[in-house]
This record gives C-alpha cells, sequence and structure tokens, in this order.
C-alpha cells in the first residue's frame, strides 16, 4: 500500500512540475500580447501610421509562434484539452489581435488556416509546423473581440475625417454577425461574447447613421 501512495505521490510531483512549466511560458505569453495590444491601441490616432504599426506588431507573432513552440514541447497534442485552461485567454487576445490586424491591412476577416500559419502550428500547408492546436471556442471568441475594437476605430475614423470608413466596419461587422447567427450556440462564455457584439453593432449602425443625416460620407466620395 505505501508503494501505491509513494507512486501516486510521484506522479503529483510531475504533473505539478510540468504546471508550473506551462504557467512560465504563458506569463511571457500573456506579456507579449499586452504589449502587442498597447502597440495596436495607436491606430485610433489620425496621426498614426497604421501600416508601421501593423508590421510592428505583426513581426512579434515570432515571440508568440516561440511560446506556443515551448508549449508542444510540455504538452502532448493528447493532453491539449487537459491543460488549455492555462493559455485559453492567452490564445483568444492572440486570435483577436490576429483578426484586428487581418482587418486593418485588407479588410478581411482572419481564416483559421490564416492562423494557424500566423502561429506556425502544424497543418495540410505546414506538415512540419508545431504540433498544437486551436481551440475552435477560443478563434470564435477572439473574433467576438474584434467587433469592440472596430466599433472604436468607427468613432474615431469619424474624427480624423475617414467618413466612408464607418460604412466599410458597419458591413463587414454585419456579415460576421450573420456568419455567427448561422452557429447554434449554446448558453456559454461564447454565447455571452456573442451577445456582447450586439451591442458594438448597435454602435457602429449609430455612426454611419450620424454620417449619413450629415451627408459626410457623399463628401468623401464626391
Amino acid at each position: 500500500m505505501l508503494s501505491l501512495f509513494a507512486t501516486i505521490e510521484k506522479d503529483m510531483a510531475t504533473e505539478q512540475a510540468k504546471r508550473e512549466s506551462i504557467r512560465a511560458v504563458v506569463r511571457e505569453w500573456e506579456t507579449t500580447w499586452r504589449g502587442m495590444q498597447a502597440s495596436l491601441q495607436q491606430v485610433h490616432l489620425s496621426t498614426s501610421d497604421v501600416t508601421k504599426i501593423c508590421t510592428e506588431v505583426g513581426a512579434r507573432f515570432a515571440d508568440i509562434s516561440g511560446f506556443v513552440r515551448q508549449l508542444s514541447d510540455v504538452v502532448t497534442l493528447a493532453e491539449y484539452y487537459r491543460y488549455n485552461d492555462h493559455w485559453r485567454y492567452a490564445m483568444q487576445q492572440t486570435v483577436f489581435i490576429a483578426a484586428f490586424l487581418r482587418y486593418l491591412t485588407s479588410d478581411e476577416l482572419l481564416l483559421m488556416p490564416e492562423l494557424y500559419s500566423l502561429l506556425g502550428l502544424k497543418s495540410e500547408q505546414n506538415p512540419g509546423g508545431v504540433p498544437f492546436d486551436v481551440d475552435l471556442d477560443d478563434y470564435l471568441i477572439g473574433l467576438c473581440g474584434l467587433t469592440n475594437e472596430l466599433s472604436r476605430l468607427a468613432v474615431n475614423a469619424v474624427t480624423a475625417g475617414q467618413y466612408q470608413k464607418p460604412l466599410e466596419i458597419s458591413k463587414f461587422v454585419s456579415d460576421l454577425l450573420s456568419g455567427f447567427r448561422m452557429l447554434n450556440l449554446k448558453n456559454d462564455m461564447l454565447r455571452k461574447r456573442f451577445d456582447s457584439t450586439k451591442y458594438d453593432m448597435k454602435k457602429i449602425e449609430e455612426v454611419v447613421y450620424d454620417v449619413a443625416v450629415r451627408g459626410l460620407a457623399k463628401q468623401t466620395t464626391a
């Protein structure tokens, strides 16, 4: 019997050591994505160089890819859902940053294969990539965060005299939310995050209405 508990104690120590290793990597990951988010806030300034900001922030995905690789050295794919609560929030924020960058540089939605490529993850297109995964809920929650940032961008675009931008943002967010409505979302965190995006859409619509009433968009295209 004593040998049984000795084995259990050894297993518990191994488990604790693994979790500590994971936490150490996630702490560095968190510091990095917070820095990236802080840099991205500059795009809301009328005097900012959006292209330069996106290039600098995008380059830091190499660091995040490195953190993911470190995690893959500790956690196997079979253990992914046993430990993913440790990095779930970091992954959601990373998806948001990647999605915001994608929109800023191309006015398009970040797709899952593009995210895998950005993080250097193993896929059909990249069989030699890091054997790691991105939970679908984390991807979708990250996209939900995008609508809040775009509602801010719509307001600040008007301040900067970019009167057509809110209309473009409205179309993009409307299409995104239409896609979410096709999903059978349960009453969980993803559902709550999706529900919050409706307020972002309302805010964007108010900006578009104000621009239309004042005839500002017409001035831009004239």
